[in-house]
């Protein structure tokens, strides 16, 4: 992807943050970016087209911001927790602005096959990515499930509710992250290593 398309996606992100994807217009994308309206109907042909590329965009955008979060933690504990929590904080703008495309995203691919098929796509990874990191934990000794897959759809539920109330400011972010906490010890007797019993 090149720099003009990166920066039109981003400008798209910021205006569906704004004001939603049913106010989404070119122009406004074009205004939000410095450039013609015109510029972005070459590099996107419809609406459509340019929403579908924005959530991918932005998706790319939110996964680059949570590896970088959970690289550096020395445990899967540590990692599965953070890769959840992560979404439900609002310490990242990006994150935030990511939580929202989503939610324009869900309800817009009711009604539009191209884009169900993009959220599709992108849950099945983010699911996943929770999968992998439920499985090094249970490898790791740090958690406990017969049922790695239902484990990870159940976290991924709770995830998605908590990230929608934080949008709507119906939950606070440290909030959101101790009911994540809890849930993880709750369904995967999740131990972190600073709540580890002394031996």
């Amino acid at each position: 992807m090149n720099d003009r398309t990166s920066g039109l996606l981003d400008a798209a992100c910021r205006v569906i943050a704004r004001g939603g994807a049913a106010r989404l217009r070119m122009s406004d994308v074009a205004r939000e970016a410095g450039v013609s309206t015109a510029l972005v109907h070459y590099y996107f042909a419809t609406r459509t087209a340019l929403l579908r590329e924005a959530f991918m965009h932005a998706d790319v955008r939110v996964d680059e911001y949570v590896d970088a979060q959970i690289a550096w933690l020395g445990t899967a504990a540590e990692r599965l927790e953070r890769l959840l929590a992560v979404y439900v904080s609002d310490a990242d703008p990006s994150v935030r602005e990511n939580s929202i495309l989503w939610r324009e995203m869900w309800t817009n691919a009711v009604f539009d096959d191209s884009l169900r098929t993009a959220v599709e796509e992108s849950y099945a990874s983010w699911l996943e990515q929770v999968e992998d990191a439920i499985r090094d934990a249970v490898a790791e000794g740090s958690a406990a499930t017969d049922d790695i897959e239902g484990a990870a759809h159940r976290l991924a539920a709770i995830v998605d509710g908590l990230s929608a109330r934080l949008a709507l400011g119906m939950v606070t972010g440290p909030k959101a992250t101790a009911l994540v906490r809890e849930a993880l010890s709750i369904e995967l007797r999740l131990v972190l290593p600073s709540r580890r019993a002394p031996r």
